[in-house]
């Protein structure tokens, strides 16, 4: 099946800002409960309250919903194989550093 470039590029964008949206809300999170120590040394366990505060951060993480447009429907189906119709551009433009010469 080919797919729509310009489809699939939209998808894309969105599923990457979110993926970042979800990272930057996860990291601090993740930065103090990968510094606790939860072998065998109970004296070095974190406290219960410590352990609280990172569960209640945890159920505040909101994880957006990729909105599903028809475009991204068809995503679903994609297969291993699967081209991307591209549209060239046309011969008189040309971009060098984001300016458009004719």
């Amino acid at each position: 099946m080919t797919f729509d470039a310009n489809s699939v590029r939209m998808s894309a964008l969105e599923l990457r800002e979110n993926m970042l949206a979800l990272y930057a809300a996860v990291l601090p999170l993740y930065k103090i409960t990968s510094a606790w120590t939860l072998n065998n040394v109970d004296l070095l366990l974190p406290l219960p309250f410590d352990v609280r505060v990172m569960q209640e951060a945890y159920k505040k993480l909101k994880i957006k919903v990729l909105k599903l447009t028809e475009s991204d429907a068809l995503l679903l189906t994609a297969q291993p194989g699967d081209t991307l119709a591209i549209v060239s551009t046309p011969d008189a433009l040309t971009f060098d550093g984001g300016a458009v010469f004719g």
